[in-house]
């Protein structure tokens, strides 16, 4: 919010788009919070909208009534709330966190271990109906860089409370150059050949290692 207000940036959190005039370069939105007020009229030069995004039409049926239609899972053990050997991370999923390649990365090993326990358990003929009590548990942990600048960027990091959860051992609110240059050299790097080689799961055990184990 700092370079908000430095940049003269005006925030409205709680807003939805719901009309776009392209003739007159007006954008409407509906208040979340006061649906019943008026719609705001937005004048704009350029427009730069998210979509509205659910499941893949063959995945809703494993939706509910909650996950607006993605595929409800709980949110520590990924695993679904009906159906005990369907799993899902990620974009696809309900989990109630940004969805992003660091928040997949440390999904990814929750998944494979809960996985893993499941099979084990049904392999051992485990048929009385009890409820497994899995070992792994995500708390919500995702990562958004937010370049501020030509060479500056705000590493933010957070888990499901919005609550920070910082890998390095200094105010990553800050912007940053080191940061900057950590997402366009380092990050890259640790996606195509960390992560989707299966190497790489999160920046947990660092975390720990830079805060002696208390985070």
């Amino acid at each position: 919010m700092e370079v908000c207000k430095q940049r003269d940036l005006n925030v409205m959190v709680r807003h939805n788009l719901v009309r776009v005039d392209t003739g007159k370069r007006l954008a409407y939105f509906e208040n979340l919070d006061r649906p019943n007020d008026p719609l705001l009229e937005v004048k704009y030069d350029m427009l730069h909208v998210t979509p509205p995004m659910s499941a893949p039409k063959f995945l809703k049926s494993l939706a509910n009534e909650t996950s607006n239609g993605f595929v409800a899972v709980d949110p520590k053990t990924l695993q679904h709330i009906k159906y005990e050997n369907i799993f899902a991370l990620g974009d696809c999923s309900s989990l109630p966190t940004s969805k992003t390649a660091a928040a997949i990365a440390s999904q990814n090993s929750i998944l494979a271990k809960n996985l893993l326990q499941l099979i084990e358990h049904n392999d051992n003929d485990h048929n009385d109906g009890s409820k497994i009590n899995f070992k792994a548990t995500y708390d919500g942990y995702t990562s958004c860089p937010i370049v501020t600048g030509n060479n500056r960027c705000i590493m933010a990091e957070f888990d499901y409370q919005l609550e920070p959860l910082e890998t390095f051992p200094f105010d990553q609110s800050k912007e940053r150059t080191i940061m900057f240059y950590m997402k366009k050299d380092i990050l890259p790097f640790v996606y195509w050949n960390g992560m989707l080689k299966g190497y790489w799961s999160g920046p947990s055990i660092y975390r720990k290692l830079m805060h002696f184990g208390f985070k």
